[in-house]
């Protein structure tokens, strides 16, 4: 029988405070860290090259909107070149924060190589702890991170550094499909994740519809379904097989509204 790749069960990760749940993603940020390369950004990227690279990425800045002489914060940046994309895209002033020392180190390196260090901040912090102002950006990026972090405090913290009016995105994994979440448990080589897994808790519908209701407005969509064939393929995100399967998705997902929750992703969008 395959073993659990957690560090920790679930139930016992939900126990934990929330100094001790930092040290525990801290450390386990931290260790990925000499498995991770430089990446390399073309001298001609465009921002659209990542964010219509997938139809949840697509849905994310369609709801964002532009960059262009934005404030904008990644939160949970991991070694994600994220920060950099925005800045490069035009965006004013980037944050990016991350309980990971190393990951922030990782991530300032980027600034420096790419020529946005004016530009990018990035700071080792919690979300649940943001060293912001209140009304500080006009916009927020996270990519799975909410499922990571403490909801209660993390969505007042969350809602604050924005302004009023401000949009937030942030992906994560759904937690409804049985199978997907064994494998997520079990085989995490199989989604390109790393075996260590520590406080993370797949997000469920109910956790997405009570963490909107929290702000002005909100909305959410749910992706991969069909389409995670494409990933346990390896095939590449813009392939015809992949975006043929990312249609069927659509169609399905749009028509079965009952099928949403054993998607293997939920984009969640909020307003502050």
């Amino acid at each position: 029988m395959l073993a659990s790749k957690r560090v920790m069960s679930r139930d016992a990760a939900l126990t934990l405070d929330l100094d001790s749940r930092i040290r525990l993603e801290e450390q386990i940020t931290d260790a990925k860290a000499s498995k991770i390369p430089i990446p390399v950004i073309p001298n001609d990227w465009t921002f659209s090259d990542y964010s219509e690279e997938d139809p949840w990425t697509s849905y994310e800045f369609d709801f964002l909107g532009p960059l262009e002489g934005k404030s904008i914060i990644d939160i949970g940046c991991g070694y994600h070149p994220t920060p950099i994309y925005f800045a490069l895209a035009g965006a004013e002033r980037v944050c990016a924060c991350d309980v990971s020392p190393k990951a922030v180190q990782f991530m300032r390196r980027l600034a420096n190589i790419y020529g946005v260090a004016d530009r990018v901040t990035v700071y080792e912090s919690a979300v649940e702890r943001m060293p912001f102002a209140s009304g500080e950006f006009d916009l927020m990026h996270g990519e799975a991170i909410l499922h990571h972090i403490s909801l209660p405090p993390a969505a007042p913290e969350i809602r604050r550094v924005l302004k009023p009016g401000g949009r937030a995105v942030f992906k994560d994994p759904l937690g409804h499909n049985p199978i997907l979440e064994f494998v997520r448990d079990h085989m995490p080589g199989v989604t390109g994740k790393s075996a260590a897994k520590g406080t993370d808790r797949p997000m469920t519908i109910e956790d997405i519809e009570g963490f909107g209701r929290l702000f002005a407005s909100h909305e959410y969509r749910t992706f991969g379904l069909t389409s995670m064939a494409a990933m346990l393929l390896r095939l590449p995100g813009r392939s015809v097989v992949t975006r043929a399967m990312h249609s069927l998705d659509n169609a399905v997902l749009t028509q079965l509204p009952f099928m949403q929750r054993y998607a293997q992703y939920v984009v969640a969008c909020v307003t502050a």
